[in-house]
């Protein structure tokens, strides 16, 4: 916002000394927060330097991917990745540690600690800072498969390479998967968008959970290959027949499953 914008401008200290204290700083947690804090705000102003941003990035990368962190210095982090990640807009997915970050997040997910901050820095970024396209390699990994499709020319993404579906907080990622899919069918202004190959894969992430043995997981999956459909009409300019076929598997497969998302899909464009 602009009041964010302006209060971090009038927050601004020089970034080269705060990351030269930050990386020789061994005290205690609250000073190493407090350092955290004051390179968010300092990034996060007009004025700043891309060489210390990456480094900033990097180091920010290395507290939120880390096991062994205090629970407020990784909170501050996540934050700080907030400031800073809203400040560089699209920029930030250019960024070497940004997919790094952003997966630590995702595995943030699942930390009933973390979780909330996690998920609001995620969703603040969403759509200024990274869209869904930008970020399949970071969700094909964070879902324990192989490439996306998108980058292999179009073909079917791997299956996840854990049985009963990809990493330990898959449920998580899924359910906060679905509701950043609806999202991103309404934005306006959304760069770059999903085209079809993309919610092939997309659709794919969904499809592999549908068996999930956690119901919820199994709910969110199809949450999500109804709002795969609906981007593909509403944001990709394809038919409705052509949004269908990125899940026409179903028809023999999940057939309850298939007359669910027509129904829901048809309901939710005639009230649009």
């Amino acid at each position: 916002t602009d009041d964010e914008t302006e209060e971090c401008e009038e927050s601004a200290e020089d970034l080269g000394e705060l990351l030269k204290d930050f990386q020789i700083c061994e005290s205690k947690w609250q000073e190493k927060s407090d350092l955290i804090k004051r390179l968010g705000m300092s990034i996060s102003s007009k004025n700043r330097n891309n060489v210390h941003v990456g480094v900033a990035l990097t180091e920010m990368q290395n507290i939120v991917s880390s096991k062994n962190v205090n629970v407020h210095v990784l909170r501050v982090a996540v934050i700080a990745v907030g400031k800073i990640g809203f400040a560089l807009r699209h920029e930030l997915v250019s960024h070497a540690s940004w997919r790094t970050i952003m997966c630590g997040m995702l595995s943030l997910l699942k930390n009933k600690q973390i979780k909330s901050v996690a998920k609001e820095t995620l969703n603040k970024l969403h759509g200024t800072s990274y869209t869904l396209l930008n970020s399949l390699p970071v969700l094909s990994q964070s879902l324990g498969f192989g490439k996306s499709s998108h980058a292999m020319g179009g073909k079917t993404a791997n299956s996840p390479s854990t049985q009963a579906g990809g990493t330990t907080n898959c449920v998580e990622v899924i359910e906060w998967l679905s509701d950043v899919i609806e999202e991103e069918s309404s934005m306006e202004d959304v760069c770059p968008i999903l085209d079809k190959a993309g919610l092939t894969t997309m659709s794919s992430y969904f499809l592999a959970f549908l068996n999930h043995r956690d119901p919820k997981c199994r709910k969110y999956s199809q949450k999500g290959l109804t709002y795969a459909v609906i981007y593909g009409i509403k944001k990709s300019g394809m038919g409705q027949e052509e949004a269908l076929s990125i899940c026409s598997e179903l028809k023999s497969t999940h057939s309850k499953v298939w007359s669910s998302i027509l129904r829901v899909t048809r309901k939710i464009l005639e009230a649009q």
